[in-house]
């Protein structure tokens, strides 16, 4: 049988009654072991009420009762005291807002609890209410928000009255006092504004004297679009408590005890009320501070010990709750059903250059601003014929990123040829330096990759390929539509190599091309993998190679017709989709620039990335040490699923078929590559990169906010995972 956790009242005022002592009657794991005011007989009537000794000192009631937490509902200049005599003995605390009274006195609170190992959490908060975690579903019916209207106003006869009237002992007026719940909603739902600028009033009672503002009013600015404004008023009537959210499908109105969803038109679409409307807010957060094991803590056995973390992992609620995928792609429309449904009743089979895959290649040729594209059935394909029709063969030396989807790497195995890995730099781009290094008489090309969509350096990589008089080979896959400097890239190279596999920024299904402005090469690139019909009818009959058309290189690489379909009506929509992925990750970037433990990337303003994904450098030595992986489950608990370590994107020395190919590679019996050690760098990228999806759309915005959201709570409780 388990034992439940023995909480202390300390401070017997309205807040006490109404929420603290209801909310610890219906916990499960919490039950009222003491209760304590310096008013004797507030003390003796709860005494005899609930049951439990009174007591009028803190301290007495510490020692005596040895409480495992204290729920702190004091006036707000004595909180402070009281939470220093809780940490003194050990006890956690669960305190009435606000937490402090200025930021000097939060900050030495944070110390002073963490130094006694301690938690301590604000109470009691909105979000722990039923009704209001309900709004966050309708919330997601009426899209991007561009309008939030708050309202939390009551008449008080007397603002002078009693400690609230004086800033020195509250820590201000209605703002800290009454709109602390407002604001926390108005966070979690929406995320921190861009822009605040707030009036207080003191006017209400212009012959009362006090100095804690009556009156507050906020304006508040996104840069997504949405504006709003924040009316706290402890003098202006009738009690409002209200909060609005305006989207273009409709709006919520949040109130204490009901939340309602109307039409644009002002029509009521569904109405949910909760009554008794407030007590079980207290209770589930009890709960959720007592339910999870924290080493701090070491209770009865069977009985969780007690937790204020707000982290989901440790049983807190998540940032995001809506159930995944949270990020599909590529977006599916009714053109895109036409297009493939079209070509699949015209021919599921075109052998040579014409109907969708023909409109395919010209739209790319126009698109990157090169001559010639040859489409292929992968990006794997793709690569291979464009290291084979570059005349790369037997012992040739290619080098490649060390860092890069193992595919950059192993057609080259195909050919005869050697890759020769290269260390990336700390950004994860090709170090030059240690290409130089690496360069032999046996050195033929050297491959870049844009990985994630950034643009490599290509003022930097076409001097050194000429420099060294080496071909510039463009592995573009993650890239599509990615410039520099106002260029396409993969249009800086002798050639270069697209996948349009499923995720990729322009997609297939399944696909892949070659990109040449080298004609010579083109035709070689046909003889690869598109033998017969398309060699004889592009290949002039009286160049050298005519007479192997038929056969070609015996590969048959060509792209099915309904992905070229697919890909063909997806790529009119790409600038707009990049546009969107580039709106989307400023704003990421912007939200998690400075956040501890995380580092975000920093393209050249002549950079133009495609976003594939939104690559974060994760610092584990700014949170405590907390390992990657442990960030990333933490990172998954706050429901924020999509955000992954790379995978099959990696340090090529991992792989078993760069150091010994002769076990799958008979030609390769005598090849011995490089130690997996040899590229620090390129490890420890890979190791310390997490990576986001970068979503398109306005609507998306939210999500994407959500997200970061989810990520600067799991960096701003690291501490709560390592202890």
């Amino acid at each position: 049988m388990s034992v439940r956790k023995k909480a202390a009242v300390i401070g017997l005022g309205h807040q006490a009654l109404e929420d603290h002592l209801p909310g610890l009657a219906d916990s499960q794991f919490a039950q009222l072991a003491a209760v304590c005011d310096t008013d004797s007989s507030k003390v003796a009537a709860q005494a005899q009420q609930q049951h439990v000794p009174g007591f009028t000192n803190i301290r007495a009631l510490l020692a005596d009762v040895r409480p495992d937490f204290a729920i702190v509902a004091v006036p707000h200049d004595a909180g402070r005291e009281v939470i220093k005599t809780c940490a003194a003995a050990g006890v956690h605390v669960m305190k009435e807002k606000p937490f402090a009274t200025s930021p000097d006195e939060a900050a030495e609170l944070v110390t002073l609890c963490d130094k006694a190992g301690i938690e301590l959490m604000v109470t009691v908060q909105r979000r722990f209410h039923p009704v209001y975690i309900a709004a966050v579903q309708l919330l997601e019916q009426i899209g991007q928000p561009y309008l939030v209207e708050g309202r939390y106003t009551f008449h008080c006869l007397d603002p002078a009255a009693g400690w609230r009237g004086r800033a020195s002992l509250a820590g201000g007026g209605a703002l800290i006092d009454m709109g602390y719940h407002l604001v926390d909603l108005l966070i979690w739902y929406l995320g921190l504004p861009d822009r605040i600028l707030a009036d207080t009033s003191t006017a209400a009672h212009p012959d009362a004297d006090y100095d804690a503002e009556d009156t507050a009013l906020v304006h508040l600015t996104y840069d997504s679009g949405l504006y709003g404004s924040l009316l706290i008023s402890r003098s202006a009537g009738p009690k409002t408590e209200q909060l609005t959210v305006t989207g273009p499908r409709g709006a919520v109105v949040i109130e204490r005890g009901r939340v309602r969803r109307f039409a644009p038109d002002g029509q009521l679409i569904e109405s949910l009320t909760r009554e008794p409307a407030w007590p079980s807010a207290a209770t589930a957060q009890i709960d959720c501070f007592c339910r999870v094991d924290h080493p701090h803590a070491r209770g009865p056995e069977g009985v969780p010990a007690v937790t204020t973390s707000p982290l989901a992992l440790l049983g807190g609620p998540p940032v995001i709750d809506a159930p995944g995928p949270h990020f599909a792609w590529p977006p599916i429309e009714d053109r895109d059903v036409e297009a493939v449904t079209g070509q699949l009743m015209s021919a599921v089979s075109i052998p040579d250059r014409s109907g969708a895959v023909a409109a395919l290649e010209d739209s790319l040729a126009s698109f990157l601003g090169v001559r010639h594209v040859v489409t292929t059935c992968t990006g794997t394909a793709a690569l291979h014929s464009m290291y084979a029709a570059a005349g790369i063969g037997p012992g040739d030396e290619v080098i490649v990123p060390a860092l890069t989807f193992h595919a950059t790497a192993t057609p080259l195995f195909h050919l005869g040829a050697r890759p020769v890995l290269a260390d990336v730099d700390t950004g994860g781009q090709l170090d030059l330096d240690d290409a130089a290094r690496r360069i032999t008489a046996r050195t033929k090309a050297i491959v870049t990759v844009h990985l994630w969509g950034l643009p490599e350096n290509m003022d930097a990589l076409a001097a050194f390929s000429t420099r060294h008089s080496l071909m510039l080979l463009e592995d573009g896959s993650h890239a599509h539509g990615a410039t520099w400097r106002r260029q396409q890239v993969g249009s800086f190279g002798r050639a270069a190599a697209f996948s349009l596999n499923g995720p990729k920024p322009l997609s297939a299904g399944e696909g892949g091309f070659v990109a040449t402005d080298d004609t010579e090469l083109y035709y070689r690139v046909l003889l690869h993998g598109q033998y017969n019909k398309r060699c004889r009818r592009e290949i002039p009959a009286d160049h050298a190679l005519a007479s192997y058309a038929v056969t070609g290189m015996g590969l048959k690489l060509r792209i099915h017709p309904l992905a070229a379909a697919l890909a063909h009506a997806q790529l009119p929509r790409l600038k707009g989709y990049l546009a969107g992925r580039e709106t989307v990750a400023a704003r990421m970037r912007k939200a998690l620039r400075g956040v501890p433990g995380i580092d975000v990337p920093h393209p050249p303003s002549h950079a133009g990335p495609a976003w594939y994904a939104l690559p974060l450098r994760y610092r584990p030595d700014q949170l405590a040490g907390l390992p990657a992986e442990r960030f990333l489950e933490a990172v998954h608990a706050e429901g924020a699923d999509e955000v992954d370590l790379p995978g099959s994107t990696r340090a090529l020395g991992d792989h078993p078929l760069l150091h010994t190919p002769g076990a799958l590679l008979p030609g390769y019996a005598d090849h011995q590559g490089p130690a997996a050690d040899s590229f620090t760098t390129a490890q420890r990228v890979h190791g310390s990169t997490v990576k986001l999806p970068v979503w398109h759309r306005d609507q998306d915005l939210q999500l994407a906010e959500a997200y970061t959201a989810a990520i600067i709570k799991v960096a701003e409780y690291h501490k709560d995972l390592v202890k």
